[in-house]
């Protein structure tokens, strides 16, 4: 079963189709949290991990399967592709609240500054409707 009937199988309810959908992105989905945290060194346990890797599902099940159904693969987008946008998105957004308040005057190269460098690096995710919240 390839990816786009795996995600219809998925919309239309049917449970093996999702067993099959979370078997064959859980690694991805991981990959991409561990990879946005690692690339900015934030601080990352494996609690927070498993807790985002399942807030990613959560979100593909809201709505009766929302996301999935936004998902359209326009201009050659694959659905790992779609699904890794999502986990990055859901990390950034966790990342987000926790983002302190940083001065003008902080240097870029204090660790603060790296901070918002990232969050303003991740300006262009907010264009991306299907993905809000």
């Amino acid at each position: 079963m390839d990816d786009f009937e795996l995600i219809n199988g998925c919309i239309s309810g049917d449970k093996k189709s999702w067993d099959i959908f979370v078997e064959r992105f859980t690694r991805l989905i991981y990959d991409s949290i561990i990879r946005t945290f690692k690339k900015y060194g934030a601080d990352i346990n494996q609690d927070l991990i498993d807790d985002l890797h399942n807030d990613v599902f959560v979100f593909l099940l809201d709505d009766q399967y929302k996301t999935l159904k936004a998902f359209e693969g326009r201009n050659g987008c694959t659905p790992a592709s779609y699904i890794r946008t999502i986990s990055v998105r859901k990390t950034i957004d966790y990342w987000r609240r926790l983002r302190p308040t940083i001065s003008i005057d902080q240097e870029e190269d204090s660790e603060e500054g790296k901070k918002q460098k990232f969050f303003s690096e991740l300006a262009i995710f907010d264009d991306h409707e299907s993905l809000k919240q």
